[in-house]
């Protein structure tokens, strides 16, 4: 069991090889996130983990009592979509959609 993203956890110094091993083994038994088990078992809280894959792929994390809605935008996507796909519009730039979303691996 590899995980490049666990290796990299363990690096930084978030998670123990230990707390590594135990979340791969829950993985492979009940499927999942590896980051969503890491938070469920707090080995890391969801900040970190935010954190942490903002800076991996290089994107802004933003908190909820940041997050700005331009009204005009949220008019242009059909809240079915955004619930569907967990996103929401805030704002146009340069001629494109500014999202935030739950998770950008999605």
């Amino acid at each position: 069991m590899i995980s490049k993203f666990g290796e990299m956890l363990v690096a930084k110094n978030l998670i123990t090889e230990s707390q590594l091993k135990t979340a791969l083994e829950t993985q492979q038994q009940i499927g999942g996130k590896l980051g969503a088990i890491l938070v469920k078992f707090r080995y890391l809280n969801e900040t970190q983990l935010a954190e942490f894959l903002g800076a991996q792929l290089k994107i802004p994390v933003l908190r909820l009592p940041d997050l700005v809605v331009e009204p005009a935008v949220s008019s242009l996507v059909e809240v079915e979509l955004c619930e569907k796909h967990r996103f929401l519009p805030l704002r146009k730039k340069d001629g494109a959609l500014l999202v935030a979303t739950v998770d950008p691996m999605d």
